[in-house]
């Protein structure tokens, strides 16, 4: 019998774990920051979707560039485009429809992000 029994790992075995365990780790740091990326381009969005939903109440929030247009809409209704741009370069256009003999009803329509050479009419989205 011998009595020289190897014990624990060699050294190939730890720096081979030790590669594995970067790569792993570099990986996962890779991801966490693509997420957050992604949930602080979210965030951009929606505040630019806010701002233009102020801007159609009448309050246009400070810091946004930010434009409201009014064209006459059929039947003597009057078509109101609210347009942001977020400090953050992020772009939301909202269209409101509004008919002033219709029982002070407003029908509201919801445009999602322009994409060039789009008309904003062929993406509405009819709200209750």
């Amino acid at each position: 019998m011998s009595t020289d029994c190897q014990r624990g790992f060699s050294l190939v075995e730890t720096l081979f774990a030790l590669l594995l365990f970067s790569l792993s780790m570099t990986a996962l740091l890779h991801y966490h920051q693509v997420l957050a990326e992604g949930f602080q381009q979210q965030w951009q969005q929606r505040n630019a979707w806010r701002s233009a939903w102020q801007r159609l109440q009448g309050n246009p929030l400070t810091g946004e560039q930010s434009r409201l247009q009014q064209q006459s809409g059929p039947e003597g209704c009057q078509l109101f485009t609210a347009s942001t741009v977020s400090p953050a370069g992020r772009k939301a256009e909202l269209i409101q429809l509004y008919c002033p003999g219709m029982d002070n009803q407003r029908e509201q329509r919801y445009i999602s992000p322009m994409h060039p050479g789009e008309d904003p009419r062929e993406k509405y989205i009819r709200l209750p």
